[in-house]
């Protein structure tokens, strides 16, 4: 009884902090798009001199997006682990955690394909754009992402 108590107590505390964070995150996306809205209709200057202000608000909200696919991330992790947990707390017997789990990855490779994807956006679209060899190790890094996701993918539908 007293461990059920301890866990629901970290579990309460671990959604505050993975909430929390999962906010933060949020406003700053929020913030970057809003400052790329204010560089493209020149109501602020441009950080970068030798870029327009058009090239410059694109990239502000490219960043932008990439808070916003990062944002949930926290808060999908903490939330699988304490189902997890808790279930391994109470005898382990519910598949369905195991399960939630493998969702939850399956989600955050999801996310981070996205977050990949947007910041090879950003550098196809900067100044050097495929001169750099990074946008070649992004691809293959979305490769092997997608790999793995359809892996997950696979034992989700084992696993139900």
């Amino acid at each position: 009884m007293n461990l059920q108590r301890i866990v629901k107590a970290l579990y309460i505390a671990g959604a505050v902090c993975a909430g929390g964070l999962m906010i933060a995150i949020f406003i700053a996306a929020f913030c970057e798009i809003g400052t790329s809205l204010l560089i493209f209709f020149h109501r602020i200057p441009v950080r970068e001199l030798m870029s327009t202000p058009e090239s410059e608000a694109i990239t502000v909200a490219l960043k932008g997006i990439e808070y916003l696919f990062l944002a949930p991330m926290s808060f999908l992790v903490y939330r699988s682990l304490a189902i997890y947990v808790a279930d391994m707390a109470n005898g382990g017997h519910n598949p369905a955690a195991k399960c939630a789990v493998t969702e939850a990855k399956s989600l955050v490779t999801s996310l981070m394909i996205a977050v990949v994807a947007t910041d090879l956006v950003g550098k196809v679209l900067s100044p050097d754009g495929l001169a750099q060899r990074r946008p070649i190790y992004e691809l293959i890094l979305i490769v092997v992402l997608s790999g793995y996701y359809l892996m997950l993918h696979y034992i989700g539908k084992s696993e139900r």
